[in-house]
């Protein structure tokens, strides 16, 4: 959702101009959580910018001119003027939020260099442990944001297909029950689901489209929210984290672009151990979920751990619940496309 409901299906035409490029292109804009999408005439993205990084190059006057940053070598020309209006009204609930977000930083900054000057009486783990309790939860959304952003420039964009959007909300109330969490889709191939900070579940396009059964895939989800159960996401990434990296977390709340490389390539190339068996069976009751269609895609890759889940003869899904109906399960399949 957007900061400002109203606008959430706001769109307009715009024309998109770049440097490297002397054809203009037409284009659409809408709005993201934080960010102005760039869409082409089949509703497929070809840009996010930043809502608080954007800036008008020519206040005042008509066409409306905005680029995604001082030194930005593209811009996009709108003169539509609702739309207008609506970035410069999100942009100014953001710096509020923003404002607020900094005021609360300043005190975690305080309180976290408190923690960082005991800490350091101690040892590296000692300050580790300090973080992965101090971080507030919006320095952890940012890292999950980040992390998002460089796994879909190595995998894919994001996919959000206008009418998927509805099946995947309703897919993950199904897996991860009212959390208020969310499944980000890479149109792309990887093998895992992946829990980042800030509650961000990504999931590959091919978990989708390759899958006969939309219970498949919320088994992967739940299993994977079942993994990370008794460790926050946040713990990994310090643990990939050099110490002064984590003292850096610590007393600045931020991180350098190598480290959410680093942990990004890792995150790709491992292959985490899965989860205890009887919790994950309870949690595919709970939810009204049969283990077995998961079980049976991870056979190939660990055969011990699917046969023992099949032969303990997990409990069938309830016909009178399911997943998806066929209508969404469709159109979560075309989450991808325009």
């Amino acid at each position: 959702m957007t900061v400002l409901e109203e606008y959430d299906r706001l769109e307009a035409p715009a024309i998109w101009r770049r440097m490297t490029s002397r054809e203009d292109r037409d284009v659409v804009v809408s709005f993201g959580e934080a960010t102005l999408a760039i869409l082409d005439g089949k509703d497929r993205p070809l840009a996010h910018w930043s809502l608080p990084a954007v800036i008008r190059r020519n206040p005042g006057s008509h066409p409306a001119r905005f680029a995604p940053g001082l030194d930005a070598r593209e811009e996009i020309e709108i003169d539509d003027e609702p739309m207008i209006e609506a970035i410069s009204r999100i942009q100014r609930a953001l710096s509020r939020r923003d404002r607020a977000t900094s005021r609360r930083r300043g005190a975690f900054l305080w309180m976290a260099g408190a923690a960082l000057f005991a800490a350091a009486l101690w040892a590296p783990a000692a300050i580790e442990r300090s973080a992965a309790s101090s971080i507030p939860p919006a320095v952890s959304d940012e890292l999950g944001v980040k992390l998002t952003k460089v796994l879909a420039d190595r995998i894919g964009p994001v996919c959000a297909a206008p009418q998927a959007r509805g099946p995947l909300a309703r897919l993950s109330r199904r897996a991860l029950g009212q959390a208020g969490d969310r499944i980000v889709v890479l149109g792309g191939s990887f093998d895992n689901v992946i829990t980042l900070p800030g509650g961000i579940t990504v999931i590959s396009s091919d978990l989708i489209e390759q899958e006969d059964d939309p219970e498949v895939v919320a088994g992967h989800i739940l299993a994977e929210r079942l993994r990370i159960a008794q460790t926050d996401p946040i713990d990994a990434l310090i643990d990939h984290a050099s110490i002064w990296s984590v003292t850096r977390l610590l007393a600045t709340g931020e991180t350098s672009d190598a480290l959410i490389r680093s942990y990004v390539n890792d995150l790709l190339s491992s292959s985490p151990p899965h989860g205890p068996i009887r919790p994950l069976l309870d949690a595919f009751t709970d939810a009204g979920l049969g283990a077995a269609p998961y079980a049976l895609t991870i056979l190939n890759r660990d055969q011990t751990y699917a046969t023992t889940l099949l032969e303990s003869d997990p409990p069938s899904s309830d016909p009178a619940r399911p997943v998806l109906s066929d209508r969404d399960w469709v159109a979560l399949q075309s989450v991808c496309e325009g």
